[in-house]
């Protein structure tokens, strides 16, 4: 997921500016001397990135830090100091105010506390890790914890879905013997099972099991699943919502 958040613009010599003005000498000066530096004998290289590092310079000066806290503030200026490119400083910045935004947005469904619980759990578990990695981890807890608590509300409807699908399997290629050795036909009804996480196999699946253990359940029926689910969602609202974020 970092590696999404942390986008850099394409080497493209036909990309337009986005902002033609000089920042201040000392910044433009810093610019081109790594431009020279990192491309010492490719001038439209050079000129290139030191119009991509400018525009990027722009932008980062005009981010907008509204609504963010003052510590957050500093932690992002923070991480953003680690390179002198304002390419990368704007994609620091730009990366975590949209986990901040996506984080502020999921507080509304699971809670402001179990939001601050999470952040407080992985400062202490990724110390070592950045910033921005640390907020990617509390993004993807905090979107597991709000599609566990709609999948908790739909849990038994599931539950009784998965009963149907896997005890409605038939395969007509099974011969039937009987004592003896007696043939008796052609054909058998079985009840396939569900793979859950770490390869448990259940041919039951009980109401007590986790909602986020239920979320992991896959069988190789998924076609099958698929169009009862879709059947089954035009006629349930409630189960509509619940699986739209899957």
């Amino acid at each position: 997921m970092v590696l999404d958040l942390l986008k850099f613009p394409e080497l493209n010599i036909l990309q337009k500016k986005i902002n033609t003005s000089k920042p201040p000498d000392d910044v433009y000066n810093k610019i081109k001397e790594i431009a020279i530096k990192d491309f010492p004998y490719n001038y439209e290289v050079q000129r290139h990135t030191i119009d991509m590092e400018v525009d990027a310079y722009h932008e980062f000066v005009s981010l907008s830090f509204e609504g963010v806290a003052e510590n957050d503030k500093l932690l992002i200026l923070k991480e953003s100091r680690k390179s002198d490119s304002w390419m990368y400083k704007v994609s620091v910045a730009r990366a975590a105010l949209r986990c901040l935004k996506e984080i502020s947005e999921l507080s509304q469904y699971i809670g402001q506390d179990k939001v601050e619980y999470i952040r407080r759990k992985v400062r202490k578990e990724y110390k070592n890790k950045n910033f921005i990695i640390q907020l990617s981890l509390v993004l993807d807890a905090c979107r597991d914890i709000k599609k566990e608590n709609e999948i908790e509300s739909v849990k038994n409807i599931l539950i009784d879905m998965e009963n149907i699908i896997g005890n409605s399997c038939y395969n007509g290629n099974i011969q039937n013997y009987g004592s003896g050795g007696v043939w008796e036909g052609e054909g058998r009804h079985f009840r396939y099972p569900v793979t859950f996480e770490k390869s448990d196999k259940k041919w039951k699946v009980s109401p007590e099991i986790s909602a986020k253990k239920l979320m992991s359940g896959h069988t190789h029926l998924e076609r099958t699943s698929c169009r009862f689910i879709q059947h089954y969602i035009k006629s349930s609202n409630i189960l509509k919502k619940s699986m739209a974020s899957f």
